[in-house]
């Protein structure tokens, strides 16, 4: 029988993991947070663990920063991980479809001033808004409309909003 694994679980790891960072980064550690599998409780020994950092002033290639990043990573967490790592302006200026999972998911674990979870609370308002919903299927999430759009549509920090017709992003 496969153990459970979740972030309470690996508290000690996660601590260190953000005492690590804090250290490395000083002021521009903004935030850490996890999510996938491990945040939602549904872990066990077999899972990576899904990291998302806000770190300002990041290597601006992303094969550098994962680099970096993965360095000191593997010295406090002792399983596999992955690692998605933005500075505060590429979060702000580029809303992923990521942060739709992130604003359901994400356990924070370091949040200096409350930045990403103010975030992550305005990705849940975005969602009632929208009504979107994530759904299962297997081992896939999928997203579906209560009510589908009859244009095209965006999505960003602002909100939702459908697109005039012909128009596409």
């Amino acid at each position: 029988m496969k153990r459970k694994v979740n972030v309470s679980s690996l508290r000690e790891e996660i601590t260190s993991l953000a005492d690590g960072l804090k250290i490395r980064f000083k002021d521009d550690f903004i935030a850490l947070a996890l999510f996938g599998s491990i945040a939602r409780g549904k872990g066990d020994e077999k899972s990576d663990l899904d990291v998302f950092c806000i770190i300002d002033n990041l290597p601006g290639k992303v094969y550098e920063r994962k680099k970096l990043l993965s360095r000191i990573i593997a010295k406090h967490v002792q399983r596999r991980f992955s690692v998605i790592a933005k500075t505060r302006s590429e979060f702000l200026n580029h809303f992923s479809s990521l942060y739709l999972d992130l604003g359901l998911d994400a356990k924070v674990i370091y949040d200096r001033d409350d930045f990403l979870k103010r975030k992550l609370s305005r990705v849940r308002e975005i969602l009632k808004e929208t009504g979107l919903k994530r759904e299962q299927q297997g081992g896939n999430f999928l997203w579906s409309w209560e009510k589908s759009p009859k244009t095209g549509w965006e999505i960003d920090w602002e909100g939702y909003r459908e697109l005039a017709k012909g128009r596409r992003v």
